[in-house]
């Protein structure tokens, strides 16, 4: 049933899925021409070469730097000595989180939404993520959950917990990367 502020055209159309996914897999192939050094070489740096063993839980992430919940994300990404995966999930997830902006502010505009997902795949300002490998991800995701607490607030309403909900993924996105408050 489609909510009455979305048009109808827009939620029932039947190429809405296929222009998602299109649009999708164009901008992770896009992303991984640009990016593909990420994706296919592993660089020694002062930002990578911390980053190729296996962190043990918790790291001094969790003990020094309070990102607890990043830990736990580079844990179930195979504890960092990974970034080719981790690259690759935080790439996907980028664009997923255009979509989900997208969707905060209701734009229906194809050509709109196709201009917000390439700004957030290609933006170097939102690419600055990229610099620390074991990273990748988790500043990501705490982006997405920080567009997902905003989401709870505005499409969640008449349920009693939809502060909860918001609460909750606000405190997860602050705890993979504290300046995330900024974003709130």
């Amino acid at each position: 049933m489609p909510r009455k502020n979305i048009p109808a055209d827009f939620v029932g159309s039947p190429g809405t899925l296929q222009f998602a996914c299109a649009l999708f897999c164009a901008a992770y192939f896009m992303m991984f021409l640009i990016y593909n050094y990420f994706f296919t070489h592993i660089g020694f740096t002062n930002h990578t070469f911390p980053n190729v063993w296996v962190y043990r839980y918790p790291s001094f992430k969790t003990l020094y730097e309070g990102r607890w919940f990043a830990d736990v994300l580079i844990q179930l990404t195979g504890g960092s000595g990974v970034p080719t995966l981790q690259i690759g999930l935080a790439a996907g997830l980028q664009i997923i989180n255009a979509f989900i902006f997208s969707s905060i502010w209701n734009v229906r505009d194809r050509l709109t939404i196709v201009l917000l997902v390439f700004l957030f795949s290609f933006h170097p300002a939102l690419l600055d993520y990229y610099s620390f490998s074991v990273d990748h991800l988790s500043f990501v995701f705490g982006d997405t959950l920080a567009l997902l607490g905003v989401l709870a607030l505005d499409r969640l309403k008449g349920l009693k917990h939809r502060h909860i909900c918001a609460i909750a993924a606000f405190v997860l996105a602050l705890a993979t990367y504290q300046p995330k408050i900024a974003i709130f």
